[in-house]
């Protein structure tokens, strides 16, 4: 299933694909560490 823009990707790879390309973008490669990738990418609910 391909994403809309305006919908978040669903399966983990998906999310951490986009959170690690929107950083990249914004911040570059070596300002971007995998901690902050994956706080963006995990879910807000972890119950």
């Amino acid at each position: 299933m391909t994403s809309s823009p305006t919908q978040a990707p669903e399966s983990t790879r998906d999310r951490l694909h986009h959170a690690a390309s929107t950083l990249f973008y914004s911040h570059g490669i070596t300002a971007t560490g995998v901690d902050t990738t994956v706080r963006r990418a995990a879910p807000l609910d972890m119950s």
